[in-house]
């Protein structure tokens, strides 16, 4: 999904309590909450979330719209618990040990490859 995406908020009933919500022009669903905040001198920013449901049984294409800030958070935060958390810390040296060890044993020196692969065993 692209970084600014067209979102549009409808009103379905005369009292404006039930909304449809449109991003890109595509109806989205299960949403029980949405909140777009307006700060001056910036695009505006949505945040909506969606209802788990335990009822789909199908093939999707799955979506995600990820703000940077949060995902900068998020990874401040994953450091302070690698820095903290000594288990996790000593998981996270194992997979990219283990990573680097494989990509040894077959004989791969493509640096790119062997960072796709740590990146591969650490999201796993």
């Amino acid at each position: 999904m692209p970084l600014l995406s067209k979102i549009k908020v409808e009103s379905i009933n005369e009292n404006n309590t039930v909304h449809k919500v449109y991003i890109n022009g595509i109806e989205q669903h299960n949403i029980s909450n949405i909140c777009i905040e307006y700060s001056p001198n910036s695009i505006p920013v949505a945040t909506i979330t969606y209802n788990a449901v335990s009822d789909i049984d199908e093939f999707a294409k799955i979506q995600g719209i990820f703000d940077t800030d949060s995902i900068r958070e998020a990874i401040k935060f994953l450091s302070l618990q690698l820095q903290f958390d000594e288990d996790l810390r000593e998981a996270w040296i194992y997979s990219i040990e283990s990573a680097l060890r494989e990509c040894r044993e077959n004989d791969i020196a493509d640096t790119h490859k062997i960072a796709e692969a740590v990146l591969e065993r650490i999201m796993e």
